[in-house]
Parts: C-alpha cells; sequence; structure tokens
C-alpha cells in the first residue's frame, strides 16, 4: 500500500481500530457490511488488516523496543549500539 497521508490516517484510524477489536472470523461480515457504506474505505482497511497480519505472522509487532538487535553472527550479550555510544566503550563481563 502506498504511504497514507494524515488526512486519510485520521479517516482510516477508528476503523483499524475497531476491526482490530473484532473477532477475526467476525471481521469479514463487518467489513461486508461497511463496504456497501463505503468502498474506497473498506478496500484501504482491508489492505491494512492484510498487512498487520503479515507482521504479525513474522512476529515483528512482538518484538519489544528493547530487544537488542546485532549482527547474525554476534555472540549472546552484545552490547547494543546505543549502550556502546552512552558509555563511549563496550561493558566489562564482570
Amino acid at each position: 500500500m502506498p504511504a497514507i497521508g494524515p488526512e486519510k490516517w485520521q479517516a482510516l484510524s477508528p476503523y483499524l481500530d475497531q476491526a482490530l477489536e473484532i473477532a477475526p472470523a467476525e471481521r469479514e461480515a463487518w467489513l461486508a457490511t461497511l463496504r456497501k457504506q463505503n468502498p474506497t474505505l473498506a478496500a484501504d482497511l482491508r489492505t491494512l488488516l492484510k498487512e498487520h497480519h503479515a507482521l504479525d505472522e513474522e512476529r515483528f509487532l512482538q518484538l519489544g523496543a528493547a530487544t537488542p538487535l546485532g549482527p547474525p553472527w554476534a555472540p549472546s550479550g552484545w552490547p547494543d549500539a546505543a549502550m556502546v555510544a552512552s558509555k563511549g566503550r563496550q561493558p566489562s563481563s564482570s
């Protein structure tokens, strides 16, 4: 989906929140009703829900902001860049 501008996001956001609160099994009927009222909004919402589902499947949203991401070859306990930058050095191994 192309980038969403602020006005479009403002229109979509409440519907997205509502859709995510509805059980997936019931969501399709809800979208069908919305499609009758506003086909464009429903189509955009469906795209956002598919993207959300894909990210959820990749567990992207479950990673916490504090989850350190280092190179794949990094040993366990590899310091994250913020820690190194704030200390100016790598932490000691004590």
